[in-house]
């Protein structure tokens, strides 16, 4: 297989894996019996540092190929709102496609784990009990005063040992394989954790290029809701009297 970014080599590598004899397992269901038996077992996850839209896009595509993986959510981004009602609809959407919903903690921000993860929950409809660092090595360690919790929460980054068992970590951070392509480490090791960005994969030229492309693919999805603000505003204007409206 040819390394490159693209959703086709995306699927055709887990394909590989399966036939490989590897289980995927969302975040939330690593912890239990069924992983730590399992032979070779792999956790896959999303951060969604850039765009809903694309994610919605990616999860979609897994779907398709009946891939079920953990989405990991900003609630504090500046880059897309959750809050929107297209934030709201991306999220319920990734959740009908068959993947869990989890929390990306931004330790600038969050000062409750427990707390922003009930705000998604509720914004997702969906339960969320699974979180993982944004920004790992820019931004302040999550504290234990953050992860105080009335519930169970799985830390998606402290999958590197379990029960004695090692869980190898590979991520495409920055569009950068530290240890080559995902592809290459096929049997080399029993249990893994790929994380994988939607973003580098749907979406084509280089990281830069990429960013630029989320960013104003967010900015449509604001003139949208201008635009449709606006289509309102001369609604309810054409019911007042005209000689009360100024321009």
């Amino acid at each position: 297989m040819t390394c490159e970014f693209s959703l086709s080599h995306y699927v055709e590598t887990l394909q590989e894996y399966l036939k490989a004899g590897y289980e995927f397992y969302q975040v939330r269901d690593a912890p239990n019996f069924e992983f730590d038996m399992a032979k070779r077992a792999i956790i896959l996850r999303h951060d969604i540092d850039l765009s809903l839209d694309f994610a919605v896009q990616f999860a979609a595509f897994e779907h398709v190929h009946g891939i079920q993986s953990t989405y990991f959510i900003l609630l504090y981004s500046p880059l897309y709102n959750i809050f929107s009602p297209d934030g709201v609809k991306a999220i319920k959407k990734i959740v009908e496609l068959g993947h869990e919903i989890g929390l990306q903690v931004d330790t600038r921000f969050t000062h409750s784990i427990d707390r922003d993860m009930k705000i998604l929950e509720d914004l997702s409809g969906s339960y969320v009990n699974s979180y993982a660092q944004h920004f790992v090595t820019t931004t302040p360690p999550i504290t234990r005063q953050m992860e105080s919790m009335e519930r169970y929460g799985v830390n998606a980054m402290k999958f590197t040992h379990m029960n004695g068992t090692d869980v190898h970590y590979i991520s495409d951070s920055g569009m950068n394989w530290r240890e080559e392509c995902f592809c290459r480490h096929k049997m080399e090791y029993d249990k893994m954790q790929i994380l994988v960005h939607p973003e580098w994969w749907i979406c084509s030229g280089n990281r830069y290029n990429i960013i630029d492309e989320c960013t104003e693919n967010e900015i449509r999805r604001v003139r949208r809701e201008t635009s449709e603000w606006k289509s309102i505003l001369e609604r309810y204007l054409a019911e007042m009297n005209p000689s009360q409206i100024h321009a």
